[in-house]
């Protein structure tokens, strides 16, 4: 009997995929995007405009692609009905388009099913829910980020390639984020410190004023009432609490003056009030606080914490990891109030906590969850890593939290009077820790004693410290995704991508300690494309104009605009005028000047198929105008030694040329042979995929185990492996 197919994006969701479903169904993997534009149509883009209509031209994403294909087009075949299970965002939705169009399935032929957890009741909801077509407006969104990313990278790129001294890429976000940090740099570079004094009095009644002011200042008023707590900010170390400072003297003789006026005066207490305020637990996670509270807390970088937060998701453990939204399930939501009221009774609110949305959050997404409120941080810690415990346990805290009841706390403050200066004084206790218990995001202020107005008190000692002000703090990973997302430019699944883009083009540098957040420091290089930019493109760097064009791809995901009017205006309106006046400004030509020439890195163990002599590695800048590295046959005797090329792939293997044939049958890994540990090759497989085998050792060879990413060698080889070495491992974690 036919069996039903299955189509997800991640090889490690397979198992757990089909484990759920049963035997009626074979699931498979597309390995993310399957599909890629061609390097045909205008400008290499893969995009054609006629008249009203842009036509976009895929074909598969490279030799896995391909390989990918060769395997869905033959399970389709066989198979009773096919269900495309691609994440439930943009991109997965652009995914599944993409296997309609390469698979020739037609109406009828597929359902397409989303889940935002993997696990049984929501697998099984899901396929029991299964649309009978896509959904054609998130398509077309996907479609429009495409279209607009590939045009302004070919398109703008090309003219940076003609000056000397630049990057070689710009990008719709990538350039404007390049801007916010390059023009950080720039108040940093003209701050000119200033010297000022702070000053305190120690008090024998056992607490610290700060000099807030004379009797006379305008702004300074005695009275005033407490207010509550700001916000919990994702993207500030709650540990590095900053210390209280009075109001600024600017020069040692006012210092001096101040501090003669308080010794020659009794101190009196005018103002003591206390305040009992609350304050309401953090909105449980979503993708940018994710990546910003990793960032800050334990030193993750954002595309580490989406690579453990992915692992995660496919284990079942959290619900899907790509959300701009702050909603909970309410089967979840009355889970966890369960698993308080009988664990942390104290912690329960009278009413459900709500949190609303930002406008422009998609509703139908939940924030990141917990799969399973009780699978705790602690009773799972054992079956993860470091980083994967970690990274859990912030989003069952944060969960969990958002959903407790407020804090209290009594806040007090005190004024003091030493003739017409006056003296401040504020502290604060925890009353009821409400969410607190699992979340501590509160400042630990000092609790001030019991005191009374028109008390007298004793100064210990008035001093004064002299201090300098410092320059504007340049940005962390959290903080420049925390200002991107206040301004909106970019949107939670992609403020990963930019950081990495601005680090691999050698834009910014990231400085610090592996366990803090690291500093982003411009570079030479990014300050002098940011400079480039602003004559040729100044509209790609302004934030109102990136994040217009994200709330332009909102609309069309909802429906309210068509994705290719959308576009074809903007590159008529916007960009092709834009390019002409680049080209005037900075005297430029329409055809780019050629890319630099390839520079020798080393020359490699890896043999080139077409004469058996070593191929040597090149540095080089790909089509994003990234740099990258590529293998070539450095001798070239023969004519088919010119067409060997290989590029290294982000997963870390080298592939050939995706429009060459020769050199198919060889592409090298980083998996090094159980028998003499050099590296193996990559060789195809009839089926689709590839094997590794190696060189030296013919015999040699290893297969991938798609449920648990690991090569392991054939049994008969692993006894003849152990015969010969017991100390050589057969069985490797894929790299």
């Amino acid at each position: 009997m036919a069996k039903n197919l299955v189509i997800v994006e991640s090889p490690t969701k397979c198992g757990t995929v089909r484990k759920i479903l049963g035997s009626q169904y074979e699931v498979k993997a597309s390995f993310g995007h399957i599909a890629q534009l061609t390097k045909s149509g205008e400008s290499n883009t893969g995009i054609r405009i006629e008249g009203d209509k842009v036509l976009c031209d895929y074909e598969p994403n490279g030799d896995r692609g391909r390989a990918t294909l060769a395997e869905l087009k033959k399970a389709v075949k066989d198979a009773q009905m096919v269900y495309l299970a691609t994440d439930e965002d943009r991109e997965g939705e652009g995914i599944s388009s993409n296997l309609l169009l390469l698979l020739g399935l037609k109406k009828g032929q597929y359902r397409r099913v989303t889940y935002g957890e993997i696990t049984p009741a929501a697998i099984q909801k899901a396929f029991a829910q299964a649309r009978d077509t896509l959904d054609w407006d998130l398509v077309g969104a996907q479609r429009a980020r495409q279209c607009l990313d590939k045009f302004v990278g070919f398109k703008v790129s090309p003219l940076l390639w003609q000056l000397p001294n630049v990057g070689k890429s710009a990008g719709r976000v990538q350039s404007c984020a390049l801007r916010l940090v390059c023009e950080l740099e720039e108040k940093i570079q003209a701050f000119q410190p200033e010297d000022y004094w702070s000053l305190t009095a120690e008090y024998a009644e056992g607490f610290t004023a700060h000099y807030f002011g004379q009797i006379n200042d305008a702004a300074v008023e005695i009275s005033g009432s407490n207010s509550a707590e700001e916000a919990s900010d994702d993207a500030i170390d709650p540990r590095e609490v900053k210390k209280p400072e009075s109001k600024r003297v600017n020069s040692q003789v006012e210092a001096d003056r101040i501090i003669q006026i308080a010794q020659a005066h009794i101190h009196k207490i005018v103002e003591y009030s206390g305040k009992k305020t609350s304050k309401n637990p953090p909105p449980p996670l979503i993708t940018s606080s994710l990546q910003k509270i990793a960032g800050v807390r334990h030193g993750i970088n954002a595309k580490r914490v989406m690579e453990v937060a992915q692992k995660l998701y496919e284990r079942g453990l959290i619900t899907y990891m790509r959300t701009d939204s702050v909603m909970l399930a309410a089967d979840f939501a009355a889970q966890a109030r369960d698993w308080l009221l009988g664990f942390k009774p104290a912690a329960v609110p009278v009413k459900p906590t709500q949190h609303r949305n930002k406008k422009g959050a998609q509703e139908a997404h939940e924030a990141i969850r917990p799969t399973n409120v009780a699978s705790t941080p602690k009773a799972i810690q054992s079956d993860l890593s470091a980083e994967e415990y970690q990274v859990y346990a912030l989003i069952w805290r944060r969960a969990v939290a958002s959903l407790c009841s407020p804090a209290i706390l009594d806040k007090t403050r005190v004024v003091i009077q030493s003739g017409e200066i006056l003296w401040e004084a504020r502290g604060s206790i925890l009353i009821e820790a409400g969410y607190t218990w699992c979340w501590d995001d509160i400042s630990k202020d000092s609790q001030l004693p019991l005191l009374k107005r028109g008390q007298q008190v004793q100064p210990l000692k008035i001093e004064a410290e002299k201090k300098q002000t410092k320059p504007p703090a340049r940005f962390t990973e959290p903080t420049l995704i925390e200002k991107l997302e206040k301004l909106g430019v970019g949107r939670p699944s992609t403020y990963s991508g930019i950081m990495t883009t601005l680090r691999d083009g050698g834009y910014v540098e990231f400085r610090g300690e592996s366990n803090k957040p690291k500093i982003l420091w411009a570079t030479n290089l990014g300050i002098e494309t940011d400079r480039v930019l602003a004559k040729i493109f100044p509209k790609i760097q302004e934030p109102k104009f990136t994040a217009a064009m994200e709330e332009d791809l909102d609309s069309i995901a909802k429906g309210e605009k068509d994705w290719q009017k959308y576009f074809i205006g903007w590159n008529q309106d916007i960009l092709t005028p834009a390019l002409a006046q680049a080209k005037t400004v900075m005297n430029l030509q329409d055809t780019p000047a050629a890319r630099a020439v390839a520079e020798l890195l080393e020359v490699t163990e890896y043999l080139c198929p077409a004469c058996s002599q070593p191929l040597s590695k090149y540095s080089h800048i790909n089509q994003q105008g990234v740099p990258k590295t590529k293998l070539l046959c450095a001798k070239k005797p023969k004519v088919k030694c010119q067409k060997v090329i290989y590029y290294e792939t982000s997963r870390g293997y080298w592939n050939p040329d995706s429009n060459e044939n020769l050199g198919e049958k060889l592409a090298c890994s980083k998996i090094p042979c159980p028998e003499c540990l050099k590296l193996m090759v990559q060789v195809p497989k009839k089926s689709g995929g590839f094997f590794l085998k190696c060189q030296s050792c013919k015999d040699t060879v290893m297969f991938l185990n798609q449920a648990t990413g690991e090569w392991f060698a054939p049994q008969k080889q692993q006894q003849k492996s152990v015969t010969k070495s017991k100390s050589k491992k057969t069985r490797v974690k894929k790299q």
